[in-house]
Parts: C-alpha cells; sequence; structure tokens
C-alpha cells in the first residue's frame, strides 16, 4: 500500500527539521516539545521517525545541536561556553561530553584546530 502523501508538501523529516532548527537554543526543548510543536503524540512521532529512517527523536535534537556546534566553534569566535548556551546546553562540562561522544573530538580541540588553519594561512 503506498504511503499517503504529506500535509503542505513536506516530508514528516522536512518538518521534523524545520521545527528543531527553530528551537535549538532552547534548553527545554525536547522530544515531547518536538512532539507538541508537531501536533502529534510523542510515541506516534517515535514510532514514526524510527521506522522511516531509524533515527529517535532525541538522537535527532542532539545531532543538530551538535552539527550547529561545530559549525559555530569552526566559523565564530566564541567560547566554547557560549556555543553550548548557543545550543542548549547550560552546563558546559555536559555539552563538552555530549559533543566528544557524538564528534569524536572535543569542542577545544575544534576551536584549536580553527584557530592553528587561520594561523597557518596568515603567516609569511
Amino acid at each position: 500500500m503506498p504511503k499517503p502523501p504529506e500535509p503542505f508538501g513536506q516530508t514528516l523529516r522536512e518538518r521534523v527539521a524545520s521545527a528543531i532548527d527553530e528551537r535549538l537554543s532552547d534548553e527545554r526543548f525536547d522530544v515531547q516539545a518536538l512532539a507538541d510543536a508537531m501536533g502529534l503524540s510523542r510515541s506516534w512521532l517515535h514510532r514514526r521517525l524510527v521506522r522511516d529512517d531509524g533515527v529517535a527523536p532525541g538522537t535527532r535534537i542532539r545531532r543538530a545541536r551538535m552539527a550547529r556546534a561545530a559549525e559555530l566553534l569552526r566559523t565564530t569566535d566564541q567560547e566554547v561556553q557560549a556555543v553550548a548556551r548557543a545550543v542548549g546546553y547550560p552546563d558546559p562540562a555536559h555539552f563538552t561530553r555530549t559533543f566528544k561522544r557524538e564528534c569524536g573530538i572535543r569542542p577545544s580541540d575544534v576551536r584549536a584546530a580553527r584557530t592553528s588553519r587561520n594561523s597557518a594561512t596568515t603567516d609569511p
């Protein structure tokens, strides 16, 4: 049986990504808040997302936060603590542990790599 068309021309995945992006810096934004924003039950949202591509809503939120954090660390001069707050982590230590687990590198190492690349390109 074919899948019914998604409302408003967007797939569920696109709507979820948009909802996450809009509230990325909100530390209280969690799976329940995502489900509420989507107008769906938490369990239905979880089942549907895991069925469609194997990624749970909580994992999506965390990955989006870490991707945005990595981008900020690479492209801005913000301190790690400020980046943590910008992606919804009020505790920098928890942010650092999560970032290392998700990305395989400490946030300060991303910043150090950026700094060393910049100094290497500006040296005569």
